[in-house]
């Protein structure tokens, strides 16, 4: 496995690659960039079809979480679960998992990307098909329905 760059957060990378396997050996997924920042702070973006995924790490505030986006650049970035929920019609609460980027992969508690792996893998080709640029307007508007439904201001 070769890493994307020395300077970038070598672990989430990792991480990465290990937990969510099945983006890489079954999609294809290519990893675009690594980042690490001052404070701890670093992302991870992986392309796999019509999605771009960002993996983002707050160390200083312990705060971890996964956004989606289409690789075209069109519309914006949505949680991961939102985007889930909108492209399977499913109940976003529903599809909400615990991420963590700092759990030890060697203990049975282990939470890691793997929780999130196995509610990705069974639908990912819907949500591959909704960030389809034909489809994408109408998934768009779902995200934003349930983004309201679940955070309202």
């Amino acid at each position: 496995m070769t890493f994307l760059a020395k300077d970038g957060d070598v672990d989430l990378e990792r991480r990465v690659r290990r937990d969510l396997a099945f983006l890489f050996e079954e999609h294809g997924a290519k990893l675009t960039a690594n980042t690490l920042e001052a404070f701890g702070n670093s992302e991870i973006t992986v392309t796999a079809g019509n999605l771009e995924f960002t993996f983002e790490k707050n160390e200083r505030d312990r705060k971890f979480r996964v956004v989606v986006a289409s690789c075209n650049g069109q519309g914006v970035s949505e949680l991961l679960h939102v985007a889930l929920a909108a492209s399977t019609g499913e109940d976003a609460a529903a599809l909400t998992f615990p991420i963590s980027y700092n759990d030890d992969p060697a203990t049975l508690s282990y939470v890691g990307l793997t929780t999130l792996a196995a509610e990705l893998k069974p639908r990912f080709e819907r949500l591959n098909r909704a960030f389809a640029p034909e489809n994408y307007p109408a998934t768009h508007s779902r995200m934003v329905q349930i983004e309201r439904a679940v955070h309202p201001r």
